[in-house]
């Protein structure tokens, strides 16, 4: 092993040399998690990490590696050796209850020393996570499948299959961590305990890793087969270890984080590195190393001691120690668990036969519910007692209420470990009440935290007596256990005493029970992952609360102390947090700047409240906009005109609506959002009190008008919003509530038809929005910060693009570590009088104009119209001619109802949206599933599938609704019919959203400004005059055959978009592209910097999972090659870069269109190259195509296939390529030409 020992130092020389480059991740801890995630992060070339090991490499210890010896090392230099405070809920055993903790002090951590029994818990334990934890992403599914992935199963010998529940699809085959069963059984298992079990009721399940963990079996042992050694995260490293990526460092102690600035000015705290020790060295030289993500993978003790160390943690504990206090988190440390376990001598059986055979090693486990592991009366007075106990002093509620989830499901809540050889079983509760701390008490990084499991201190009461709940437990059911194992046949027949007696009183025998406890060396928690007003620590995405970049993988975040052995958990964690860079396992999109004043950093709770606030805002000026349906008849007689143009008064606005939206985007783009939008919501103010007190049909029209002129806004700033401060991964759910704000608006006619027979009438309605309104505008003022903001790519975040090439370096050329003193500058937090300017960020390159006419062009982009479709014939339907229809037939005979329900439809559509939004998160969580299947390239058309069911459902709707409004069928058909529509528009109006702006997110403004016009077009086309339509026609020739037929068709281009949708964002890139250049160019040629048009529509792939190159820093795959850089900021005019990436990637595609004109294409392309790249240089100097000289000369079919974005061959499009090729070179030469002159 002189070898590995001579690569461990080389290098930490290496690391220590490193001066400018941080890694990708520096993990602190290579144990049982720490050690595997940086093999699995390093399966990809482009990823760099560094693992820090405050052990040594005992790889070649035959302690660690000889199965036999499993244990061994415990007490010696590879263990931390800590002990627990004493424990006064234990026995005494000379050390005041005190329980030793053993932790590996060495490559592997704890699973070099444990027993290697690697086991995984029910389906039912683990959808716990995600159904009653609300941990989205956590459960039986993506766990379990963590698992496998972790594993190497190897099936069990032929000769001892019926001793084994094996099933091959349990178990995974291409793992770092090797598993099989045991080599033998003694005559024991098979002639006398597995007939008495069964005789006593004891279930032997399947293979207990397929989602059923009750009852008893062999479980499988990470041993390697090829050689009988131990197969352990330390094995997995020896496999890795010659990657030039992955740097491990042993004797390098962690002592702390290094701030790049913490999170006491309100944005999270940003990690820049680790800090740490050589302890073979010298000890009071600090070290430094640099990390983008910074992973504490220590344990559940050290991991919380890190924390507190650098300031994270409760106040009340830091600041007596002198610590600062970078992020406020009390719950830090708290939940630390361990099952009290009969360890110190197990209840034994003496025997009057004699056994056969050889045990490989204790494995036979027994995992039993408290139904079958207490007698019929213990069991009822303890579910007694937890059915009336609501609250217990020490334990948490959530953790009550899990306990109870599992005790009444029947799950795993006793475990006994058999030793067959003398014989012996040794019982454990597996899930204590009792919970405790592990926390520092002194600033020395160097001395051991006080650890305190606190076990057996929660008291229950039953049968009205007080009874310590943990141990009595633990008693009851180790006597009840071990009296039928004792008198159960033909267990019986050899049993001659058992030890402790099973017939002692239980007073007596509880003593003894309490006597032999200790600890089971499981201890998981300190470090929750829960939500953090639960006692979370680390959010569903392993980060910990308040800091932006600091994650935990390791046993301390389990929620509950699992039922299975921790160490196949924790693989799975570590396999699992690999694409855990945020939700759903994708990376950060776009990258947020290390600046607390970037949007993307500021607190959820600012992000929240503004969410909140534009939600309302939307509510209300919908509200106003459609409410008033049950005024129509109402304004007919008042101001003498026919009830069709009385229906204007909802139309003309309704338009206007839309129209604004087109006219205050590119305001809000130059100007900013907050002064927009404040602006626009005192001209709604200003249109609602006119309307509360028009006395004209004209007066009241132009009234409407107004405050649709100022309420149009919500149909764009929103979305605008919502992308300035949410993440790609989160914008689905906040569009989703977004568009609840909107569909929720359908309730307003309810209390509009209810004002009628007040002393205001209608008039009332108005009143009431006016007065929200304005206390909606004094929040917005104090609350809705300017968004706009230039977020500049980070200035290390320098990539090699070129996958093809990637070097194959030796140790020697690894990138070399860092060792940094200083921290960047960064600009403080604006103060909360700055932020209430009434003016935002004037930004004089919006060509204000420019996009009013260019966000037209949207119309020819099928993504976006199909958004203007279906939001214009849902709002149309919905909206207008619902709101048209229902007040004027419920009022009429045979239904006779009051004006005042005239305006009650609307709780149809209210409930078909309620229905609707449980699915809220389903798009984000498909799409998250097919990026990880894809191998973490995100395509917009992930989101789609889950709209199928409404593509149905919304059409059926409408012809339910003109058939019951035609026949006067019962008025539940009413409210059915507008709540299946609904329904679908629900997903429609979120989902189709989502996916243009998925789609294009570059432009999203632009692309807003054409869906506002063109929907508010399509909407007024449906509800104008729609009642005379249904006059000439009928109800069912209008509702339920016109516009049902309309609504289906539209719905229909799902199945286009599913399809084909992706193919249609790569010709509208290289088609559409050129043209929006050309026209853009002629417009702009006399501002020299204009990079609003710099992305315009290019459809855009991204990379969302940690292993692509960028790890997390923005990365879209342009049209054609990911090799076009985007145009640099330094002054290049935007029209002139777009048209040089468009030629290129029409000049690429057409050269590889088709193989027989592959080398006149080339030299095509090698001449556009030429020209694009000369009048870049013309521009600014700053931009180069850049194209590797590999590729420039590879032959088509020799481009490697793991490039999705790369040319395809289509030999149908070679002369639509062709075609598209010329007209940009003459583009080119105009160009050139008007710049010589």
């Amino acid at each position: 092993m002189i070898f590995q020992a001579a690569l461990t130092i080389f290098a930490a020389v290496l690391v220590v040399a490193q001066n400018d480059t941080p890694f990708d991740y520096v993990i602190a801890g290579a144990g049982t998690a720490g050690l595997l995630l940086a093999v699995v992060l390093t399966e990809n070339p482009n990823i760099t990490v560094c693992v820090l090991e405050a052990g040594g490499d005992g790889r070649s210890e035959s302690n660690i590696t000889n199965p036999e010896l499993r244990g061994t090392i415990q007490h010696t230099k590879y263990d931390w050796q800590f002990w627990t405070l004493p424990q006064p809920g234990l026995g005494d055993n000379g050390t005041a209850g005190a329980q030793p903790v053993p932790r590996g002090k060495v490559l592997g951590g704890t699973s070099a020393m444990n027993w290697m029994i690697h086991n995984t818990d029910s389906r039912i334990q683990l959808d716990i996570w995600e159904s009653l934890l609300n941990l989205t992403g956590w459960n039986w599914e993506t766990i379990s499948t963590a698992y496998r992935e972790s594993e190497t199963m190897y099936a069990p010998p032929r000769d001892m299959v019926e001793n084994f529940q094996y099933n091959a699809r349990d178990h995974g085959a291409n793992g770092y961590i090797q598993s099989i069963f045991q080599r033998s059984v003694m005559s024991l298992f098979p002639d006398y305990l597995s007939p008495t079990l069964r005789n006593s009721g004891y279930q032997v399940p399947p293979d207990r890793n397929g989602g059923n963990a009750v009852g008893g079996g062999f479980l499988p042992l990470a041993i390697n087969p090829t050689n009988y050694t131990r197969s352990y995260s330390g094995s997995a490293y020896s496999v890795a270890q010659s990657r030039s990526n992955l740097y491990v460092l042993t004797n390098s102690r962690v002592t702390g984080i290094d701030w790049q600035h913490t999170g006491c000015s309100g944005s999270p705290a940003t990690a820049m590195g680790l800090r740490y020790v050589d302890s073979s060295a010298d000890l009071n030289k600090t070290l430094h190393v640099q990390g983008r993500q910074v992973i504490l993978s220590a344990g559940c003790v050290q991991s919380s001691q890190i924390l507190e160390l650098s300031g994270v943690g409760d106040p009340r504990i830091l600041t007596p120690l002198k610590i600062p206090v970078a992020v406020n988190l009390t719950s830090v440390g708290v939940g630390l668990r361990d099952p009290p376990m009969m360890n110190y001598l197990p209840m034994s059986f003496t025997l009057n036969t004699s056994l056969t055979g050889n045990e490989f090693i204790q494995n036979y486990i027994q995992l039993e519910s408290a139904r079958t592991m207490l007698n019929h009366a213990d069991y009822a007075a303890a579910s007694s007692w937890l059915n009336a106990t609501e609250n217990i002093p020490g334990v948490p509620k959530l953790q009550l209420k899990i306990f109870k989830e599992l005790w009444f499901r029947d799950q795993p809540l006793v475990e006994v470990a058999w030793q067959f050889q003398y014989p012996s079983a040794t019982p454990y509760n597996l899930m204590p009440l009792s919970q405790g701390t592990v926390h520092i008490n002194n600033s020395d990084p160097f001395a051991p935290p006080a650890i305190n499991p606190n076990y057996n201190r929660i008291n229950a009461t039953i049968n009205g007596t007080n009874v310590e709940w943990d141990m009595w437990f633990l008693a009851k059911a180790t006597q009840y256990y071990q009296t039928k194992i004792a008198t159960t046949r033909p267990m019986s027949s050899v049993v001659t005493l058992t030890d402790p007696q099973y017939d002692l009183p239980f007073d007596e025998y509880l003593a003894e029970v309490k006597r032999r406890t200790g600890t089971s060396e499981h201890l998981t928690g300190g470090n929750l992952m829960l939500p953090e007003e639960e006692g979370g620590v680390v959010d569903t995405n392993l980060l910990v609360y308040g800091t932006h970049n600091v994650r935990i993988v390791d046993g301390s975040v389990f929620p509950y102390q699992p039922s299975a052995h921790p160490m196949g958990l924790t693989y799975a964690l570590a396999v699992r947090a690999e694409g855990d860079d945020t939700g759903y396992g994708q990376a950060l999109f776009p990258v947020p700047a290390e600046d607390p004043n970037d949007p993307l950093q500021w607190p959820q709770s600012k992000k929240i409240m503004i969410l909140v606030i534009i939600c309302v805002y939307s509510f209300l000026g919908n509200s106003a906009l459609l409410g008033v349906g049950p005024y129509i008849t109402l304004w007919s007689e008042m101001f003498d005109v026919s009830q069709a143009d009385a229906s204007t008064l909802i139309s003309y606005p309704n338009l206007v609506y839309g129209l604004t939206s087109w006219l205050l985007v590119p305001l809000y783009l130059r100007f900013g959002r907050r002064p927009v939008m404040l602006g626009s919501m005192l001209a709604f103010i200003a249109g609602l009190a006119g309307c509360s007190r028009a006395t004209s049909f004209g007066g009241l029209m132009a009234s409407r008008i107004i405050h649709c002129l100022g309420a149009g806004v919500c149909e764009a700033l929103p979305v605008q919003l919502v992308n300035d401060i949410f993440f790609l991964h989160e914008r689905g759910v906040q569009l989703g509530y977004y568009t609840f704000a909107l569909c929720l608006a359908a309730l307003a006619t309810l209390p509009a038809a209810y004002m009628l027979p007040t002393k205001y009438s209608w008039r009332l309605f108005f009143y009431v929005i006016l007065a929200f309104a304005a206390a909606l505008f004094i929040l917005a003022f104090l609350f809705v910060e300017e968004t706009s903001y230039r977020r500049s790519k980070p200035a290390d975040a320098t990539v090699n693009e070129d996958h093809d090439s990637v070097n194959a370096t030796s140790s020697q050329d690894k990138p070399e570590a860092v060792a940094v003193e200083q921290t960047p500058v960064i600009p403080p937090r604006k103060s909360f009088l700055s932020t209430l300017r009434p003016w935002g960020r004037v930004d004089p390159t919006v060509p204000f104009f420019t996009l009013l006419w260019r966000s037209m062009t949207y119309f020819l982009v099928p993504q976006v119209l199909w958004v203007i479709t279906s939001f214009g014939i849902i709002i149309g339907l919905g909206g207008l001619a619902f709101n048209f229809v229902f007040p004027i037939k419920i009022t009429q005979p045979p239904y006779n109802w009051p004006a005042s329900l005239s305006g009650i439809h609307s709780a149809g559509s209210a409930i078909g949206f309620l229905l609707a939004v449980p699915f809220t998160p389903t798009s984000d969580m498909l799409a998250a599933y097919l990026t990880r299947r894809n191998n973490g390239i995100r395509e917009a058309e992930m989101r789609l599938g889950v709209m199928l069911p409404a593509m149905i459902v919304g059409p059926v709707g409408l012809v339910v609704y003109g058939l019951t409004a035609q026949l006067n069928l019962h008025w539940i058909g009413y409210f059915l019919g507008a709540g299946m529509a609904s329904w679908c528009g629900y997903f429609y109006y979120s989902f189709t959203l989502a996916y243009a702006v998925d789609s294009y997110n570059n432009d999203t403004s632009e692309m807003l400004m054409a869906m506002n016009v063109g929907k508010q077009l399509v909407s007024f086309g449906l509800g104008f005059k729609v009642l005379d339509w249904i006059m000439e026609s009928s109800y069912v020739a209008v509702i339920s055959a016109g516009f049902g037929a309309v609504l289906l068709a539209n719905n229909m281009f799902l199945i286009v978009f599913m399809i084909w949708g992706k193919r249609i964002r790569r010709f509208m890139s290289t088609t559409w592209t050129v043209f929006t250049a050309a026209v853009s160019q002629r417009a702009s040629r006399q501002r020299d910097k204009l990079d609003v048009f710099s992305d315009t529509n290019q459809s855009t792939t991204v990379e969302t999972l940690p292993n692509n190159p960028h790890h997390g820093i923005e990365r879209p795959r342009q049209c054609c090659k990911r090799h076009h850089p985007r145009p640099s900021e330094g002054g290049q005019n935007s029209s002139q870069a777009a048209v040089s990436v468009a030629i290129h990637c029409a000049a690429i595609e057409y050269a590889t269109a088709t193989k027989e004109e592959a080398d006149r294409g080339e030299a095509n392309c090698e001449k556009l190259r030429v020209m694009s790249s000369r009048t870049c240089e013309m521009r600014s100097g700053s931009c180069t195509l850049v194209q590797k000289q590999e590729e420039e000369k590879a032959p088509a079919k020799d481009k490697p296939t793991d490039q999705p974005d790369a040319a395809e061959y289509d030999p149908s499009r070679a002369e639509e390529m062709k075609e598209i090729a010329s007209k940009a070179l003459i583009l080119m030469d105009e160009m050139e030409k008007a710049e010589s002159s």
